[in-house]
């Protein structure tokens, strides 16, 4: 399976869940053109699901357009061609992320948690895989979804739904992170539809829901720190709080995902591969018939580690009430419905420094959900 005809391999680890019905290690299953099979990592005590996108134009629907001979413009399922490139625009940018030039102003994460966070501005009080008493030890530049002026939402002020601030001095940087994430929110789409697939759905089951997704795009400086204090993280143990994130390859080591038993392996590395994660949206949908994947990041080597995880999740005022196929007279709802934004909303208030904590709205289900 690892030919030239492989655009990208995506890595779902939902730790204690499988994304197919009948896991084959040798079987695929094609699904809107993305390949799907389970794959058992040796010496992983855990099944993960491998999502092959075939770069041949064939049945990924993918093709090589434009450029010169020999090299390959991005396409729709081709965001590994992609990478390098934000990889590039990122280290360009350094903490100028944060700094306008034309004014000397720092465009400072606001109240729609877009800008600049500024190292330790974020600690996970939500988590219930640890108890979190440090903020984590990184710095981060947020963007969502890409908004005009006159849009609705921007106007009617609501929460996490404001303008992009971009910096005014990294040439190249607007154009080359809008292009990377509108790449991958076509690959979103097509991802929920195995999702679907896997809930006994059918296939197009989320679409409308995910029409005009709720998109974040974070992109992360974990500076390498030899010596960490007790109880200190690059990023502490969480989940995420939606419906998946993916997570684009990286060479520096660090991330590692908790497993039921209540230990820690380091994340599968597979050459080309996505990490994506499912969240808490995920798990109150599909009543923990699949689970948010616990993770922490630990960059103790010599090298700072640059990450830009892509958030994908449904419109947010999309209703996250359990889906008919994960329920049943002995296995009721765990969770009462509530929107996306209101559980967003809720994450990010308690999570974020800037925020103000006293003032998150009171989740219905606290005391019983994952990330009380």
């Amino acid at each position: 399976m690892r030919s030239a005809a492989i655009a990208g391999a995506f890595l779902a680890c939902s730790i204690g869940v499988s994304l197919t019905a009948q896991p084959s290690n040798s079987t695929l299953t094609a699904v809107d053109g993305l390949k799907v099979g389970h794959h058992t990592l040796a010496e992983r005590p855990t099944g993960c699901t491998v999502i092959m996108v075939d770069g041949d134009g064939a049945a990924g629907g993918v093709s090589q357009r434009g450029g010169a001979p020999g090299t390959r413009e991005t396409d729709l399922l081709n965001p590994l061609n992609m990478v390098d490139k934000v990889n590039a625009v990122v280290l360009a940018g350094g903490s100028a992320f944060g700094l306008d030039a034309a004014t000397g102003a720092v465009k400072w994460l606001d109240e729609h948690n877009i800008g600049y966070m500024s190292m330790g501005g974020s600690m996970f009080r939500t988590s219930q895989v640890q108890r979190n008493k440090l903020p984590s030890a990184n710095e981060a530049f947020f963007l969502r979804r890409e908004r005009s002026p006159n849009d609705p939402d921007v106007i009617a002020n609501k929460k996490l739904r404001g303008l992009n601030q971009w910096p005014s001095d990294l040439p190249g940087f607007k154009e080359t992170v809008l292009r990377y994430m509108s790449t991958m929110e076509e690959l979103g789409r097509r991802m929920v539809r195995v999702y679907a697939v896997a809930l006994d759905l059918p296939p197009t089951y989320f679409d409308a829901m995910f029409e005009q997704p709720t998109v974040v795009q974070r992109l992360t400086h974990y500076p390498a720190m030899p010596q960490f204090e007790e109880d200190e993280f690059s990023i502490a143990p969480h989940t995420d709080s939606g419906f998946m994130t993916m997570l684009a390859p990286n060479d520096v080591p660090g991330l590692s995902i908790r497993l039921p038993d209540g230990s820690w392996i380091d994340a599968p590395a597979v050459e080309e591969a996505y990490i994506v994660n499912g969240g808490d949206i995920l798990r109150r949908w599909t009543n923990d018939r699949f689970l948010s994947t616990p993770h922490r990041v630990i960059n103790a080597g010599e090298r700072p580690r640059y990450a830009v995880p892509y958030f994908f999740d449904p419109h947010p005022d999309t209703s996250i009430a359990c889906l008919p196929t994960c329920q049943s007279a002995a296995n009721p709802a765990k969770y009462p419905p509530i929107t996306h934004d209101e559980y967003a909303i809720w994450f990010a208030t308690r999570n974020y420094e800037h925020q103000n904590h006293a003032a998150a709205p009171e989740l219905i289900d606290a005391s019983s959900s994952p990330n009380a």
